[in-house]
């Protein structure tokens, strides 16, 4: 007796539907992250080249605060960055 998994019950034509859709949510998302990733730079780089708040927010004193609180986190934190660095290297 064979073991089946939900995708090969499905027929093909609604399994390459059902890809598309997936493909379509996940470079959506990925874009997303792409910009904010853009924006978080653009941002850093405002502020340290201009010296004030970028829109009202300060970017780097943000950034710093978020390192240090990963920091004192200890062994969590440090799971958290290695996730964080995963997610934005993943190209």
């Amino acid at each position: 007796m064979a073991i089946r998994f939900a995708h090969t019950l499905l027929p093909l034509k609604k399994r390459k539907i059902m890809d598309k859709i997936f493909g379509t949510i996940k470079s959506f998302f990925s874009g997303v992250s792409e910009l904010l990733i853009t924006l978080l730079s653009v941002g850093i780089l405002v502020q340290v080249l201009f010296g004030g708040a970028v829109f009202g927010i300060d970017v780097v004193g943000n950034v710093t605060g978020l390192i240090d609180s990963l920091g004192n986190s200890g062994f969590v934190g440090l799971l958290a960055v290695i996730i964080l660095v995963k997610l934005i290297d993943r190209k």
